[in-house]
């Protein structure tokens, strides 16, 4: 299969690594508003994303790509969350996971 997008433009990590010092508060905030839209969006459709990185997130109208690791939290027949999984690997990047990092609260 491929799949064939516009280009999307830099990421946030690769930015971050080409400024020296941080971004500003005002360029912070903005990016987090996106970001947490775009997430939302995602969890509306009925999916967690597993994977949130700086590395996902491409600059401009703000888009989150590599949907590889995230998956259905919502039973599609019932509509009720999936039960928690004991025992499963953990999934993502944990520098950016939940802290404390615990792998047995991911689906």
């Amino acid at each position: 299969s491929l799949l064939v997008i516009d280009w999307l433009g830099f990421n946030i990590e690769r930015l971050r690594r080409g400024f020296p010092g941080t971004f500003s508060l005002k360029t912070i905030l903005m990016l987090a508003e996106q970001m947490l839209t775009t997430i939302e969006g995602v969890h509306a459709e009925g999916f967690v994303y597993r994977d949130i990185k700086p590395d996902i997130f491409a600059m401009g109208l703000l888009f989150l790509f590599d949907m590889g690791l995230s998956g259905l939290y919502l039973d599609p027949d019932t509509g009720s969350h999936m039960p928690f999984r004991d025992g499963r690997a953990s999934l993502g990047t944990p520098s950016f996971s939940s802290s404390p990092f615990e792998p047995h609260m991911h689906t």
